[in-house]
Formats: C-alpha cells, structure tokens, sequence
C-alpha cells in the first residue's frame, strides 16, 4: 500500500467587472432577434412619448432614418 500526501493549493483569481462598450451592445443586441425587437419597440416607445425631439438624439433619428431608406431599398417589410 502506498500512501500519497498532497498539498491543497488555494488560487485566489481577482476579476474585474468592465462596463460594456457600445460596440459590445450592439454586437449582443444584432446577435438576438428579440433583443433587436425590444431595442426598436423602446425607440418607437420613446418616440410616440415624444422624447426623441432633442437635439441628443439628432443621431438616433438619423439612424432610423438611414435603417428605414435601407429597408425600403431592400425591400424588406411592409415599409412603402
């Protein structure tokens, strides 16, 4: 019979939590199809409450802009 002692060796790991950059959002929001739909019913949410007018979202509202011309463009959805 053999006897074999071991050491029990402890690893402490520190992690840090970093806040996701826009581009992790986006990247996670284009991967899902729901989050996708939720983003864009909060945009039309914020936009039938009327607070999409300010000059924060002068970006925002082009974007929608753009993703409207190209889904016409594509012919994607009900967009006439």
């Amino acid at each position: 019979m053999r006897v074999v002692e071991r050491e029990k060796v402890i690893v402490r790991v520190r992690t840090e939590y970093r806040e996701p950059t826009a581009q992790d959002c986006v990247k996670r929001v284009l991967e899902s199809p729901r989050a996708c739909r939720e983003v864009m019913n909060g945009l039309a949410a914020e936009a039938s409450q009327g607070r999409l007018h300010s000059g924060a979202h002068t970006a925002t509202v082009a974007a929608i802009e753009r993703l409207v011309q190209a889904m016409i463009d594509s012919g994607i959805g009900p967009i006439r």
